[in-house]
């Protein structure tokens, strides 16, 4: 009877919890994937790779996922900003970032990654993905 307490516990307070099945609002004055004095555009792997640079400190990357952008990754932008440089791109084919040639695979939007990495002169991060990103941040 004591192994049932638990996974009914956690299934209550799934079933309760406010913010189930709503995105988190993050109200800021900052336009994310929209800053003009944060956003930038190198030129790499034969497309202009859209991005945007924030705060200071260890660097940590943020990859947004399939479908998204940068403003996808709002809320972590905000939070993690206060102690991290943080990077944060529109993936190959997404938001202001164009699409390239060829067919479009993990593997290319990891090795564009890379590539601004080195663009930026960074040779350390930390990766924080989300959905498809987490996929990307794995080559």
């Amino acid at each position: 009877m004591r192994k049932l307490y638990a996974p009914v516990a956690l299934a209550l307070v799934l079933l309760l919890c406010p913010a189930r099945g709503r995105s988190q609002d993050c109200p800021s004055p900052i336009a994310y994937g929209q800053n003009t004095d944060a956003g930038h555009v190198a030129l790499l792997n034969a497309i202009r790779m859209y991005y945007e640079t924030y705060g200071r400190g260890p660097v940590r990357l943020l990859i947004h996922g399939n479908g998204g952008s940068i403003y996808g990754m709002r809320c972590q932008i905000s939070y993690f900003s206060r102690s991290y440089r943080v990077i944060v791109a529109d993936s190959r084919a997404h938001g202001k970032t164009e699409d390239g040639s060829g067919r479009l695979t993990y593997e290319q939007m990891a090795d564009d990654l890379s590539a601004l990495l080195s663009e930026v002169q960074v040779n350390s991060v930390d990766l924080i993905g989300q959905s498809d990103g987490g996929i990307i941040g794995c080559f």
